[in-house]
């Protein structure tokens, strides 16, 4: 389990699960359906200890799948249990909220989808219940396959309030089959809808040489999974051939700051897993994310300001337009050009 919250201890008493095994995944997704089939009771109405979420999105990989592109990203707003379970709305105290825009991932205001080369705006002149299937032909399309880093998770309240963000998501089960695909997929690209190597201000490593999770972002979570599995995580820049190992021992400040500068200020890198003897490079990408193309502070990205001098844009115009330049080229399966970008 990934940022252990006391609230998970406390709903466990809640919802008391005889001999309850921490490493038996039948008691957890119990836990699961027992504190969402609470709020489901209580029609709606959101309880003070929030519920232990299972992903509602999530489908198997299979590993025979001739996409060569993989995006990740983290969990979806609390929102969609208005459509898994019919609710007209969620409320808690004097917060109200509503089935999101369509059933999938990024659906809650489908913002990611409005950017992807995927002709969003047809999309959704049909029936909301056919928008993700067609949301995921255009993605088969262009060789691509989406799921998320996080399996179960259970949110923690931000300032009494039920939060759309990411940050306060804790008690989290990895989506571990990502890796058991990606040893055999024939996956070499990838695609974070949020990470740390793109635009935090934060160095990625903690004094004590741990991942920095305050953001709980998809690369940063990724990177985590990873290790917990034993699994080796390097990254190299573009045109490197000098591969620097990402782990959890402890580190002198010269190499955290190191590493920060390497991966704070690119959009394109590459990655590469070592699966017991068996090593696998990936090209991997990230922009800003959608939910932070308007606002201020990320227009002062490195990455941003090189895109508003390379296009002779506006930079109120430079974020939303790297975010559709970067998942074009993933799309397109042709991440050399995002090098560009990268400062």
């Amino acid at each position: 389990m990934i940022k252990r919250h006391h609230n998970i201890d406390l709903l466990k008493q809640l919802f008391q699960i005889p001999n309850f095994d921490e490493t038996n995944m039948d008691h957890w997704e119990k836990l699961h359906q027992l504190s969402i089939q609470s709020i489901v009771n209580a029609n709606g109405a959101l309880p003070v200890v929030p519920p232990f979420e299972k992903h509602p999105y999530l489908e198997k990989l299979d590993p025979q799948s001739t996409s060569t592109g993989l995006m990740i990203g983290t969990f979806p707003p609390i929102t969609y249990l208005c459509s898994q379970y019919h609710l007209a709305n969620l409320k808690y105290n004097n917060q109200t909220f509503t089935a999101p825009d369509l059933d999938y991932f990024h659906g809650n205001y489908s913002s990611l989808w409005k950017y992807a080369p995927i002709n969003f705006w047809q999309i959704q002149l049909v029936n909301r219940d056919e928008q993700p299937q067609l949301i995921i032909d255009a993605l088969n399309a262009a060789d691509v396959l989406y799921t998320d880093i996080i399996k179960y998770t259970q949110r923690e309240l931000n300032n009494d309030k039920y939060d759309a963000g990411d940050k306060k998501l804790n008690s989290i089960l990895p989506n571990a089959q990502i890796f058991e695909f990606l040893k055999e997929a024939i996956v070499d690209r990838l695609y974070f809808t949020n990470a740390s190597f793109f635009h935090t201000n934060n160095n990625l490593f903690t004094a004590q040489g741990l991942l920095r999770l305050n953001e709980n972002d998809a690369f940063g979570l990724f990177v985590k999974t990873a290790l917990d599995l034993n699994i080796k995580v390097e990254y190299s820049l573009w045109k490197q051939d000098n591969w620097i190992e990402l782990n959890e021992l402890p580190k002198p400040l010269y190499v955290r700051n190191a590493i920060h500068n390497d991966l704070n200020v690119k959009v394109f890198l590459k990655l590469r897993l070592t699966f017991g003897e068996e090593k696998k490079v990936y090209s991997i990408c990230s922009a800003v994310s959608p939910a932070a193309v308007n606002r201020g502070a990320v227009r002062q990205n490195a990455c941003v300001l090189v895109c508003k001098v390379h296009l002779k844009i506006p930079i109120a115009d430079a974020p939303s337009k790297l975010l559709s330049e970067t998942l074009s080229c993933f799309f397109n399966n042709n991440l050399i050009e995002l090098a560009q970008y990268n400062a």
